[in-house]
């Protein structure tokens, strides 16, 4: 079959993540597909023709076959996190010597002097551009344009660097977050990343196609990523650090409301299969999510009905907010206008697709209903709002089965929906955004290290099945660090946290495999490490659901390796 280097970007074509198909080439015969990328062996991303005017449909294609969009996770810290007093411990010698850390974000400024040695060579490893069409490719991927290390020294040493490595960060995120991570030490202006000896490979992701943007309501100017191109790029990194035979640590500071909020989404379940790998740890931002009000959840008792207030604010334009029910759920919705105009209740059914339209309000709402959601077996409905008129409106959420059952209601990520929009009777807890609620990779919520106080909005758990998340907290709040060539300043948010806990990770990992201590040292061995050394308040239960198990302590962690063993 045709590579897919133009599918990939046009909008012309979906893209639809599949898992666990035996045989793709069967399969993409048959069902008509123009050409699939391989994420791994069952999981695939298939490209199909799109009509101009046709849109999204979870009827045809199923809920977990649409990717999800991510967005950023943000709004003195070393020593905090016992990064300096493993410094004076001069017989440990670590700075992250001989590991690669691996950003998926808005790229990097490859000429900040942060990542440039003394010698005036690169510490960047690799940078895969998904946003560059006119390159050559990884190997085995069929899209973006990687540049090499020696491509880097190339262009540093250029008057016209851009003519010889394009790739820039616009953003600022991914530049940021890098250099928390792995940034030299400046002594001037008092700034060191927690693993300055790193080799850094970096992602910049591409933007996400415009036909998703329409169906999630993504507002103009707002950065947004496709799933898929997220496995792609741990894919990539995972394969990199195969190459160059160096242990991996990865930071994801991107997150989504999108899903059941139990690890069961494509990318969750594949970053839960790589992070079983030796050698390699995930570290996952849990989200800023827990005070914004875009979590309601109830009981209702079997027969009977209870109303969800959702106030909808002036500037809206399309919203998409999820039901979930752990199986066996049997609930239906009416949804009331703020006129008070009642869409009488669509009965639930196995897989139903309906659209509501108002008599006295513009407001078109699509309501896709699904008993048995593929992949996690939970009912899920699926409420599009278009044109939503600014007032309180109610959904209005019916038992039709025999036993008393819960819900879980989730709008979209804050930033991804105006401020102006959320439940007015919100539930803070789980607020974890996926990834944050993926099993094995770590999980960092966030703290005020000066104050030592959780941060406000940081999102918290558990998971919808209980499961401990966030593992710990780390610094996210007033974070000093670079937002330009030799300028600093201070970001919020989980994506610091999930950057600290990577730099953490990687210092681990020299001191596991490259000290020859735990050679087989993997994320959950990370995690436990972190989660022993936790600092933890003598006046508060642990775990729970703001603090997971802890502010982290790298310094303390030893500490507990040395008095049980490791």
């Amino acid at each position: 079959m045709a590579e897919c280097r133009d599918e990939i970007y046009s909008n012309d074509y979906f893209d639809n993540v599949i898992d666990f198909i035996p045989d793709i080439e069967a399969y993409v015969e048959q069902q008509r597909v123009v050409c699939y990328q391989t994420i791994r062996e069952g999981i695939y991303v298939l490209h199909r023709q799109r009509a101009a005017s046709m849109e999204i449909s979870i009827d045809l294609y199923g809920y977990r076959r649409i990717p999800k969009l991510y967005g950023l996770m943000d709004t003195s810290a070393l020593e905090s996190t016992g990064v300096l007093k493993i410094r004076r411990q001069s017989f440990l010698d670590l700075l992250g010597q001989d590991i690669v850390i691996g950003l998926i974000d808005t790229g990097i400024d490859y000429l900040n002097p942060l990542f440039i040695n003394q010698d005036g060579t690169s510490r960047i490893g690799a940078i895969w551009d998904q946003s560059i069409r006119d390159g050559v490719p990884p190997d085995g991927i069929q899209y973006g344009s990687l540049y090499t290390t020696e491509d880097i020294n190339a262009a540093i040493q250029s008057s016209e660097p851009l003519s010889v490595v394009p790739s820039q960060d616009t953003d600022g995120h991914g530049t940021y977050l890098a250099g928390i991570m792995a940034g030299n030490e400046d002594i001037a202006n008092d700034f060191s990343g927690v693993a300055p000896l790193a080799q850094l490979a970096v992602v910049k992701l591409k933007d996400s196609k415009p036909y998703l943007r329409e169906y999630f309501g993504i507002p103009d100017g707002v950065i947004a990523y496709q799933e898929n191109d997220i496995m792609q790029a741990v894919r990539f990194l995972v394969d990199y650090a195969n190459q160059t035979n160096k242990p991996l640590s990865i930071c994801i500071g991107l997150g989504t409301t999108s899903g059941n909020h139990d690890g069961d989404s494509p990318l969750s379940r594949y970053l839960d299969f790589i992070a079983t790998y030796s050698r390699v740890c995930i570290s996952c931002a849990a989200g800023n999510e827990a005070n914004v009000g875009n979590h309601n959840s109830g009981t209702v008792e079997e027969g009977q009905s209870t109303d969800v207030e959702l106030k909808v604010g002036k500037n809206e334009t399309t919203f998409v907010t999820e039901l979930w029910a752990r199986a066996p759920g049997n609930f239906s919705v009416s949804v009331i206008s703020p006129s008070g105009e009642v869409a009488g209740k669509i009965p639930a059914k196995l897989n139903v697709s309906s659209v509501i339209r108002y008599v006295l309000e513009p407001t078109v709402i699509s309501v896709d209903y699904r008993s048995i959601e593929l992949g996690s077996g939970d009912e899920l409905i699926v409420l599009r709002f278009v044109n939503p008129v600014e007032g309180v409106w109610r959904i209005r959420i019916f038992n039709d089965g025999d036993l008393t059952k819960n819900y879980n209601m989730w709008l979209p990520i804050n930033g991804f929906i105006s401020a102006d929009t959320y439940f007015l009777q919100p539930d803070p807890f789980i607020t974890l955004v996926e990834t944050g609620t993926t099993r094995r990779p770590i999980a960092a919520g966030t703290y005020n290290h000066t104050s030592n106080t959780l941060y406000l909005n940081s999102s918290r758990g558990y998971t919808v099945s209980n499961l401990v998340k966030p593992d710990i907290v780390a610094p996210g709040v007033n974070v000093y660090g670079p937002i330009g060539r030799n300028q600093f300043g201070t970001k919020t948010g989980s994506s610091i946290a999930a950057a600290f806990t990577a730099g953490l990770a990687a210092l681990l990992l020299q001191w596991g495999i490259g000290y020859g201590n735990s050679t087989t040292i993997n994320t959950s061995d990370i995690k436990t490490i972190l989660i022993r050394g936790a600092n933890r308040n003598q006046t508060i239960t642990y775990p729970n659901r703001e603090w997971g198990y802890g502010s982290v302590d790298l310094f303390s962690s030893f500490e507990s390796l040395r008095t049980t063993g490791n």
